[in-house]
């Protein structure tokens, strides 16, 4: 995907409309650092308002730290507002008897849908490449 494509996709499909307040699902990793490459582009033209919303799911000690400070920084250098959240995953899926990955959706998802709430969003965008399984938010 380029910018180009990213356009043409959005014309035909109107994904993104003008006016739109988008959070970000923002890993840190390079699929969502990329997908906000390509809303940065139209951000001016769409009239859009972006926020990054991170989970620092614990499960990586440091490198889970350190992917939350990253989208703190680049947030602040970009001048895009950062939400973050820390949970313990792994505690999560225990005391709900559900595997981790089920526990991280569940956390995810729970928490865009409380920042949609709160800061009155219209979309929430996820990043995936064609390796990834897709979810249905």
């Amino acid at each position: 995907m380029n910018l180009r494509k990213f356009k043409i996709l959005n014309n035909e499909e109107k994904l993104i409309e003008y006016g739109d307040k988008i959070i970000l699902a923002m890993s840190g990793g390079p699929d969502s650092v990329f997908l906000y490459e390509l809303l940065k582009n139209i951000k001016k033209d769409m009239n859009l308002t972006i926020y990054f919303a991170h989970i620092n799911h614990d499960l990586r000690g440091k490198d889970s730290d350190n992917d939350e400070k990253f989208v703190i920084e680049l947030g602040k250098t970009e001048n895009v507002k950062a939400y973050t959240k820390k949970v313990n995953i792994k505690e999560y899926a225990k005391i709900k008897n559900i595997s981790e990955e089920e526990a991280g959706r569940e956390i995810r998802y729970g928490f865009f849908r409380e920042l949609k709430d709160k800061l009155g969003a219209t979309k929430v965008a996820l990043a995936h490449n064609e390796d990834d399984v897709v979810e249905t938010f």
